[in-house]
């Protein structure tokens, strides 16, 4: 016997021996309207300059001459403190990227659509994580599929 049951997004189709969940992509909402996606906009493009602030500060610093460190550990420490601006201005320009890719959702009117099942993205998740591409559903559901898989 097989029947079908719809709800968020997902399709479930019921067998006799179980359920397999086939996910569709299909919006419930209304499309956010003008005022909230231009506070979006303007939430983005703040924290774009300041992260593009931050990372020609960075350079600058990474760029002025070295000073002459005759101790052993001050060059160590010297390049230990290097190397972990270096690893946070890599996420930092990760995260320009999304930054970047959400403002042209803006755009394009597809911001605050789940890109797995396509339902509406909270406000509340956007407003946390404005650069959110999945609904919180979605997005636990593949937090523990990761979780499952590195424990193999």
């Amino acid at each position: 016997m097989v029947s079908f049951l719809t709800g968020q997004g997902t399709l479930y189709i019921i067998l006799v021996n179980g359920v397999i969940p086939c996910r569709l992509r299909f919006r419930t909402g209304a499309i956010m309207d003008a005022e909230k996606l231009e506070f979006f906009r303007k939430l983005l493009t703040e924290r774009l300059n300041h992260l593009l602030e931050e990372a020609g500060a960075t350079l600058g610093d990474l760029t002025t001459e070295k000073e002459d460190l005759a101790d052993a550990l001050d060059i160590a420490t010297m390049e230990s403190n290097r190397d972990f601006q270096l690893r946070i201005r890599d996420r930092e320009r990760v995260l320009i990227r999304k930054i970047r890719m959400a403002i042209e959702k803006i755009t394009t009117e597809e911001y605050g659509y789940c890109a797995t099942c396509g339902n509406d993205i909270t406000e509340k998740r956007l407003i946390a994580r404005p650069v959110a591409l999945n609904c919180i559903d979605c997005k636990t559901e593949a937090e523990q599929l990761e979780r499952r898989s590195r424990s193999f």
